[in-house]
């Protein structure tokens, strides 16, 4: 049995089956990619039991079939191919012979009687405009933490509620929410893991238009066209992360997002013993600076516009880096709210931002 598979159909399956993270995984099961044929569609799935991604297109061949392969083999012949304006798969007794018109591979059938079955998520359903969603898991990522100690502290909150979707994280250092309208009836909320919400941006990146999500308790699933992806939910509850958002700023500081860039790419030339920034407002002028025992000072002066008293404190040279990278906006707004207490950042420009920076000692 010979298919002709088309280029985008192609490109659809190398963009989902390589978000499948084989890292740590042992069980030989988890690593085969599960290909179908049945009613005139090609589906191919794979998972590793915190993502799953299932890709569905229709083909013109009404036989029953099913075969396993090596999800990261698969992978690298069809990444190999990927230029191809469509691929051969021709399923032979033990082997699948893939090729394109300048290229050739044989990949092997495997053992798949273990291979888990994916999970049908007939849950609350609820559609999400593809480029607000991805906005609101791109800004907030950064703020994630980075270890599974505290698996709610590792996801991305999410909430929609009249009709807004807000994204929280935070790691207790540093704390990101992005709120953008949104149409949906729906209110819900639930802790999306970081790493399967990074690997879902990726999925989508692309995909425009409106997505069809469902939930439930435990799994989240996202549908489109041709692509299904699913994913657990982290199961316990996110902090009351509005308690420790200050009020009433002593001073307030406006200046450009691409000044504080420039001055992080100055900055960051020069080696710090602590990779602390100090940061003094004085007058309407931002002035950062960062100090080196063994030399290499520097200093770099933001023209702001300063209402209140002047301040200065010392922040993580990475909480800065996120703030430049990640504000949606041409223009930052900066609160200070006194000694040891958290720096915010914000702006209101078409969607609501604050950002978080606890303060450190040099």
């Amino acid at each position: 049995m010979e298919l002709i598979i088309e280029k985008k159909y192609i490109e659809d399956i190398i963009k989902t089956t390589s978000r499948i993270s084989l890292k740590g995984i042992i069980h030989p099961a988890l690593k085969l990619s599960r290909i179908n044929i049945k009613d005139n569609k090609f589906t191919i799935s794979a998972t590793n039991l915190s993502l799953a991604v299932i890709v569905t297109f229709p083909i013109e061949n009404n036989e029953e079939k099913e075969y396993f392969v090596d999800t990261e083999s698969l992978n690298r012949i069809l990444n190999g191919m990927s230029g191809s304006d469509s691929v051969s798969f021709n399923f032979k007794d033990t082997f699948i012979e893939i090729k394109t018109k300048i290229s050739k591979s044989k990949i092997p059938y495997q053992n798949g009687e273990d291979v888990p079955t994916i999970p049908v998520v007939d849950g609350t359903h609820i559609t999400l405009p593809a480029s607000n969603f991805k906005k609101a898991l791109s800004i907030t990522l950064p703020g994630a933490s980075t270890t599974d100690i505290k698996p709610e502290l590792s996801s991305v909150f999410l909430v929609f509620k009249d009709n807004t979707i807000n994204a929280v994280t935070t790691d207790a250092f540093q704390l990101i929410e992005y709120s953008q309208v949104v149409t949906t009836t729906k209110e819900t909320s639930f802790l999306l893991p970081a790493k399967e919400a990074g690997d879902i941006i990726k999925i989508i990146d692309n995909i425009d238009g409106a997505l069809n999500a469902s939930y439930t308790d435990t799994l989240f699933c996202i549908t489109t066209k041709t692509i299904t992806i699913i994913t657990k939910l982290t199961q316990g509850l996110f902090p009351d992360y509005t308690t420790i958002i200050p009020k009433n700023a002593v001073s307030h500081v406006q200046f450009l997002r691409l000044d504080l860039d420039n001055a992080l790419k100055f900055l960051m030339q020069l080696k710090s013993d602590t990779n602390h920034i100090n940061i003094t407002a004085n007058d309407n002028k931002l002035i950062l600076s960062l100090k080196n025992s063994n030399g290499g000072d520097g200093e770099y002066v933001i023209n702001t516009k300063q209402e209140g008293e002047n301040f200065s404190g010392y922040v993580m040279a990475s909480h800065l880096k996120t703030l430049a990278s990640n504000i949606p906006n041409d223009s930052i707004q900066l609160d200070y709210f006194g000694q040891q207490k958290p720096l915010l950042a914000t702006s209101d420009t078409g969607a609501s931002f604050k950002y978080l920076m606890m303060p450190t000692t040099n």
